[in-house]
């Protein structure tokens, strides 16, 4: 089986700490055959991208050394240049110039500020989490909807924060509108991603959880991407082997050799 890991963040992303060529290395060192690099790449609610990547040249670099370590290490590894883009609902309008602007690879998605306050930041013991999270997963149908991804990254991700204050949030709770999220990404043919970071932040399940994948399945889904959301080289294809077989438990099949062109068309 072909080892990959489709999300992955090099020093270009603003959190992260290794650079994309020891990232490269790291993954060879562990026997991947394939990594993606999904850089950051955030919006606010007035649609216009957060500080750190609203200057010209960030995407540009990452472009550059993609291109340079393609060719570097070809036949050796696979290497896909992407981006994970946050709060895309909010720029709909122009986000095509960004997504033209080079032959992406693969595009996640995901939702990490809520009212423009990232979700890490919300205090969990003193907030209405009801409000909160109907709040979260509304945002989620609307990228589900209208956003042009490849796949839905960590898509109960709200639950990594309230539980290390202590506060058990789970989108399961709003089942109705968790199944219509899974069910508009298999009408228009989108993945669901598997994220281990879970597991090495304390929780004993990916995200999502067995019960949203077994939803996922149940509305159609069939494949996967799976990622560690790795931020620096250790945590490359960290608790894949754990994650692989729950995967393959609720008979969904992971994606490999993925070109989102080959796909659709942006």
């Amino acid at each position: 089986m072909m080892i990959s890991d489709y999300h992955v963040h090099s020093s270009f992303s603003p959190d992260a700490v290794a650079g994309m060529e020891s990232m490269v290395r790291a993954a060879i060192s562990r026997g991947l055959e394939e990594i993606l690099f999904t850089e950051h790449y955030e919006f606010l609610s007035t649609g216009e991208p957060t500080k750190a990547f609203s200057g010209p040249y960030y995407l540009e670099r990452i472009i550059v050394e993609a291109e340079r370590l393609k060719k570097k290490y070809a036949g050796v590894i696979r290497i896909g240049c992407g981006l994970e883009i946050g709060q895309w609902q909010y720029a709909l309008k122009n986000i095509s110039v960004i997504l033209d602007s080079y032959d992406w690879d693969f595009i996640l998605a995901s939702y990490h500020k809520v009212n423009d306050i990232d979700l890490k930041m919300h205090d969990y013991r003193k907030e209405n989490t009801d409000a909160l999270l109907h709040i979260y997963l509304s945002g989620l149908l609307e990228i589900s909807q209208h956003c042009n991804f490849d796949s839905l990254a960590h898509i109960d991700l709200i639950r990594r924060y309230a539980y290390m204050q202590g506060v058990d949030v789970r989108i399961e709770k709003e089942e109705a509108m968790v199944r219509r999220i899974l069910r508009t990404i298999v009408q228009r043919d989108r993945m669901l991603e598997v994220n281990t970071s879970a597991y090495r932040q304390g929780l004993n399940e990916p995200f999502p959880s067995r019960t949203i994948l077994e939803w996922y399945q149940q509305e159609g889904g069939r494949l996967v991407t799976l990622g560690s959301d790795a931020h620096s080289e250790n945590d490359i294809a960290r608790d894949f082997d754990r994650a692989s077989a729950l995967i393959e438990s609720v008979k969904l099949t992971v994606a490999v050799q993925y070109h989102r062109k080959e796909r659709w068309t942006v």
